[in-house]
């Protein structure tokens, strides 16, 4: 699957997808485009819930569920993934990393960075 990304917009083939904000990160697995999106202060709704799957044909197989460690104002976005030997890890602005599963979206394992 070849990807590009150009501020909110990702191109996955012939098709464009459109995110409401910009996109800070990028990974990919055979299957599945894992965006990062920047969050602005006002997108209320996803705020805790930035990271998203895009499948090849540009369509969203899941939304990452917010962060099980929230603290302080309750607004804890992710900030930065990685993805190695088919393991993802995001971290968030609290000094938390979870381990997401790849295919689901589901919060696996946790460990505090600070």
């Amino acid at each position: 699957m070849k990807i590009s990304t150009h501020k909110n917009q990702m191109e996955i083939g012939d098709t464009t997808v459109e995110f409401a904000n910009d996109i800070h990160e990028c990974a990919k697995t055979a299957e599945l485009a894992i965006v990062n999106l920047d969050i602005d202060g006002t997108d209320y709704e996803y705020i805790t819930r930035n990271v998203v799957a895009v499948d090849n044909e540009g369509k969203i197989q899941w939304r990452i569920p917010e962060c099980p460690d929230v603290t302080g104002n309750g607004h804890d976005s992710y900030l930065g993934l990685s993805l190695s030997n088919g393991e993802l890890w995001v971290n968030n602005l609290n000094g938390m990393r979870y381990r997401v599963d790849p295919e689901t979206g589901e919060i696996i394992d946790k460990q505090f960075t600070k």
